[in-house]
């Protein structure tokens, strides 16, 4: 049985002009059911106000079938970029992946990515096509717009979005919390006696998780009433020419970067790393090369997405809510060969 009374089954089941085993055959998710006829019985229910549970549901469907494995069902992850798989090629969005698909598994879901450039897939019938397959999860990977906006029927899901990039519409989202993961590298360099610490990455960069770098990068000098702080770079144009006549400039002992690339800039003008110059990279992966940085712990950040989602659907809360929730994953410092031995300098902690 469903967790739909029997005698709100027969009624929708009247409306949908179906059986009451076929109504309870769609709450069921059952296979058989041909897409018309699911869309039908679902479009009954939402007229007649009822609002079944999707765990119920999908535990009933568990105890008939009688299979040891526990299936809660779908939990959508919808990608962006001009290529479908482009965002295997960034370490950080294979690690929210691979979070998001580990944690689903736990918890009995099987996540199953859906490209949002799909040729010939509108916003509606994408939504359509989830619906249909009694999909109610989604979770929002990094678009590849910095302020994207997806018109999708949310009414029907529980969504969570993963970072800032998605502007519209404004939902409840997971990231690591970038303000307070700059102030720990900030922090780390000072204790290893680095005064003139400058910021760089591409003003893209810094737009996408909302300017949250640079806003604890400001915050950590009005702490110190340092006046005198290095300038930001955040460029339009990421060129190396740029940012090196921009370190020669402002007179920098360290970089704080989220581009490994510029750490090669450094040695290519002639900087020997620790001695010359410290670098800290923001995204740090141990896919680049040996450094100090920041493991933003994007797969905790994908883990805590699911979270949300199954939260919701614990709660059948669908629809954008009126109140949205933000999490943060605290980034973790990593030591590194790109900057001096702390033991070596007097602490200087903001």
């Amino acid at each position: 049985m469903s967790d739909m009374p029997a005698s709100t089954l027969a009624i929708v089941a009247q409306d949908a002009k179906v059986s009451r085993m076929t109504v309870s055959r769609v709450l069921r998710n059952a296979a058989d059911v041909s897409p018309a006829t699911r869309e039908r019985v679902w479009d009954s229910i939402r007229k007649l106000g009822y609002r079944p549970n999707p765990m119920v549901s999908a535990l009933m469907s568990y105890v008939r079938s009688g299979s040891p494995k526990t299936d809660a069902g779908v939990l959508a992850y919808l990608t962006s970029g001009a290529q479908e798989h482009g965002w295997r090629q960034h370490a950080i969005y294979l690690a929210f992946h691979e979070g998001a698909r580990e944690r689903a598994e736990s918890l009995g879901y099987k996540l199953e990515e859906f490209w949002l450039r799909q040729r010939g897939i509108s916003m509606a019938r994408l939504s359509r096509i989830l619906y249909a397959r009694g999909i109610c999860g989604v979770i929002v990977a990094p678009l590849s717009s910095s302020h994207g906006h997806l018109n999708l029927d949310w009414n029907r899901f529980s969504a969570v979005a993963i970072g800032y990039s998605l502007l519209k519409p404004s939902m409840s989202r997971v990231s690591n919390d970038q303000y307070d993961s700059i102030l720990i590298a900030l922090r780390e360099l000072r204790h290893c006696g680095y005064t003139r610490i400058g910021l760089a990455m591409p003003h893209r960069n810094d737009r996408r998780v909302n300017y949250h770098w640079s806003a604890g990068y400001l915050s950590f000098h009005q702490r110190l009433q340092n006046a005198k702080y290095p300038q930001l770079f955040l460029p339009d144009a990421w060129e190396k020419e740029a940012a090196l006549a921009w370190v020669r400039r402002q007179r920098l002992e360290a970089v704080v970067s989220m581009d490994p690339e510029f750490l090669e800039w450094l040695e290519s003008a002639g900087y020997q790393l620790p001695r010359d110059m410290g670098f800290v990279n923001l995204d740090w992966s141990k896919q680049f090369r040996p450094c100090a940085g920041i493991d933003q712990r994007p797969n905790e950040v994908g883990a805590a997405a699911v979270d949300v989602v199954v939260g919701q659907l614990n709660r059948n809360k669908l629809g954008i809510p009126s109140i949205q929730r933000n999490i943060l994953v605290p980034g973790q410092w990593v030591p590194g060969p790109t900057i001096r031995d702390a033991r070596q300098h007097p602490s200087r902690d903001a």
